[in-house]
């Protein structure tokens, strides 16, 4: 059983205020008079006390959160007991249901064939406590960009290793860490960690917002130009194994229109043929978006000689490309902007 956690913070703010507040009136009745030196001083140094105070519950409350998270981690069934242990606090002892109402529901849940069942959906949920820890080590203040960057890098690389392993359990992956059962049960999931991404599933994000920036330096362009490689490589990855599964239909469950026979024909034994009709159009329209975008990046961070030839190079190639007016106006007001330069 996961333990309730300690008091709220704005408990302890009422137990000092209250007497803060006593002594505040108790020391100057007329309401017109000016504060005197040493009413300031009081209140100052109450105020400094609740900061002190609440910054001390909210470390012990991380401190506790991350010990449980890590021993959790320890293996897959370890993580699934902490997430059992959680949904039962959150969504029945927190509701006042009956011990047995939980145990009923664990049953049912946990039967084969069901998805509480498969192996991989205990790893699915590794996963994403990991991506909850990052994220409370990313909340903290002394939290290192660089360190974040390598640690996010390592995480989805770790979960594309095996992609189809996890194709049927990416909606866990794609779930804000801070609204899972792991996150209320340590009621931790209503922090707040400006710029972060909180789900390691969103790629586009995690790449742009915490595993790029880093590198987004003249003197760091191996490495940036490294990490979009390894973007484009995992964005291809998701879209071939996690766009469609074998009924026919997409991620959101609907059907595909059919293609039309005479394009059936065409893509018959061609590799195409072996790919889904997503991952086709993520070829022919994606993957070029993403190497515009790659080559941009390079281009406004040092590499404008090596940059400016590739993009010309890729319009050419992509000329009947959807975007390839939008790209062309793109590069003519970067070169326009580099010529304005004194």
């Amino acid at each position: 059983m996961v333990q309730a956690p300690e008091s709220k913070i704005k408990i302890v703010m009422r137990i000092l205020i209250f007497p803060l507040i006593g002594a505040i009136l108790s020391l100057n009745h007329a309401s017109a008079e000016k504060l005197k030196e040493t009413d300031k001083e009081l209140l100052l140094e109450n105020l400094e006390k609740i900061q002190k105070t609440a910054k001390e519950k909210v470390d012990a409350r991380f401190l506790g959160a991350l010990s449980a998270f890590r021993n959790a981690m320890s293996s897959d069934s370890a993580t699934f007991e902490l997430f059992l242990n959680c949904k039962e606090r959150i969504d029945f002892t927190e509701k006042y249901l009956k011990e047995s109402d939980f145990r009923e529901w664990k049953r049912r849940e946990t039967e084969p064939g069901r998805k509480m069942a498969d192996p991989e959906f205990r790893l699915a949920l590794r996963h994403q406590l990991r991506w909850l820890m990052l994220t409370l080590e990313a909340a903290s203040s002394s939290a290192n960009p660089e360190k974040l960057s390598t640690d996010a890098m390592e995480i989805i690389g770790t979960i594309f290793d095996d992609p189809a392993k996890l194709k049927k359990h990416q909606d866990v992956l794609g779930e804000d860490v801070l609204g899972t059962v792991f996150a209320k049960a340590y009621d931790i999931n209503e922090l707040k960690v400006p710029g972060w991404v909180n789900a390691p599933g969103n790629l586009g994000q995690v790449f742009n917002s915490i595993i790029l920036p880093p590198y987004r330096k003249p003197e760091r362009l191996n490495e940036l130009r490294s990490g979009w490689i390894r973007r484009i490589q995992l964005e291809s990855l998701k879209v071939e194994h996690w766009t469609k599964n074998e009924s026919g239909k997409n991620e959101d469950g609907k059907g595909k229109e059919r293609e039309s026979e005479q394009k059936k024909e065409e893509r018959v034994g061609t590799i195409e043929s072996l790919k889904s009709p997503e991952y086709t159009k993520f070829i022919h329209e994606g993957l070029p978006k993403l190497q515009w975008e790659m080559e941009t990046d390079l281009f406004k961070n040092g590499d404008e000689n090596g940059a400016a030839v590739r993009m010309l190079a890729h319009i050419e190639k992509h000329i009947h490309h959807t975007s390839a007016k939008e790209w062309a106006d793109q590069f003519e007001s970067l070169l326009s902007a580099e010529q304005a330069k004194p």
